[in-house]
């Protein structure tokens, strides 16, 4: 079984976008629900766990909440935008409407000694996004990133590798995201980097066949993406 990165999802419109950069770094990862049970996450024997953004504010009584325990398990966490916000507040930090909104390209400084940020230079572009953002750090966190108008850019809890960026580090928009990205991996979950996207299509094909045997399938093919694929697999 592959190293496992699971991606929990908060409504954030880039989920997909996150599971396929820690893919291409070489490491496997699985789209979950963010209410995800603890038992459940223990199953998957996550490497590191990344907490994608979304659309709410943390403090409205309707907002997606995770199991504060999941920062108790030891694993890696790297929570992006909304879910930067979210460990912040479930671990004693504030957060508040912005006094200025981020929307766009937004140039950072970045501390370099920070493994997130290892090997990169110390001004950054990220991709800002957020109407709301941590005013107050929970006890152990510090700041290792801000722009003009939000000091709290990046924010790490080094012991326990927790750490959060309020910018998007999966899209293009942010150049060295992928470097980021990569960097918690490598850097903070200490993965091997065995996932390789190429071996998938033989993976799945041995799987098709370990399931059906010696029965038949029946496809329903609509032409859409995700039958075709199907089809085109079970051919062979």
């Amino acid at each position: 079984m592959y190293e496992t990165v699971l991606i929990l999802d908060f409504g954030g419109q880039y989920k997909e976008l996150i599971a396929r950069r820690v893919r291409e770094c070489g490491v496997y990862s699985v789209i979950r629900p963010g209410n995800i049970a603890v038992d459940d996450v223990l199953e998957y024997k996550p490497v590191g766990m990344i907490l994608t953004g979304g659309p709410q504010s943390v403090y409205k009584a309707d907002a997606p909440k995770c199991d504060k325990r999941l920062f108790e398990l030891g694993v890696p966490v790297l929570g992006i935008c909304y879910g930067m916000q979210l460990m912040s507040s479930l671990l004693g930090g504030v957060i508040q409407p912005c006094r200025v909104s981020e929307y766009g390209k937004t140039k950072m400084d970045v501390d370099t000694l920070c493994p997130l940020f290892s090997g990169l230079d110390s001004v950054q572009t990220g991709l800002m996004s957020h109407t709301d953002s941590v005013v107050v750090l929970p006890d152990g966190f510090t700041a290792v990133a801000s722009t003009r108008n939000c000091p709290n850019a990046a924010v790490c809890d080094p012991e326990r590798r927790l750490f959060g960026v309020q910018f998007h580090p999966e899209v293009n928009s942010t150049p060295n995201g992928t470097e980021i990205i990569r960097n918690f991996l490598f850097n903070i979950c200490m993965v091997k980097g065995d996932y390789d996207v190429r071996g998938i299509i033989p993976r799945l094909i041995d799987e098709a066949r370990e399931q059906v045997g010696d029965s038949h399938v029946i496809l329903g093919l609509s032409g859409g993406v995700d039958s075709s694929v199907c089809a085109a697999l079970l051919s062979q």
